[in-house]
């Protein structure tokens, strides 16, 4: 399964499942049939964040099976989100981008707390 986490934006296309809230995405990581995701931050006025849910798959070493990717427009949010997956994630990041692939040389601080 392809994870879009996004509230208002589609997906790309139908390959994606959409999840617009925490809550939705949540549930899509804890089935472990999550192959790639695309996160954004900011799903609306009183809903958690996607940074999150980027936070719970840290403490729960819950990880899409081979991609993960950022494409929230909030710079703070982003930079934090991505720390997090190039710190605590098994993934190589992919240039200069918010995209990362499993792969050999990943970082990762196993067995540390993710704070």
């Amino acid at each position: 399964m392809k994870l879009w986490l996004y509230d208002l934006r589609e997906p790309p296309d139908d390959s994606w499942t959409w999840a617009r809230t925490y809550a939705e995405a949540e549930q899509a990581m804890r089935s472990l049939e999550v192959t790639d995701a695309s996160l954004d931050n900011d799903l609306g006025e009183g809903e958690p964040e996607g940074r999150r849910l980027v936070h719970w798959m840290c403490e729960h070493d819950v990880w899409p099976r081979a991609t993960i990717a950022v494409h929230s427009a909030n710079p703070v949010a982003s930079e934090y989100m991505v720390g997090m997956i190039e710190r605590y994630g098994p993934f190589q990041r992919v240039g200069a981008s918010h995209r990362f692939r499993r792969g050999p040389g990943a970082h990762r601080l196993a067995g540390r707390s993710c704070g």
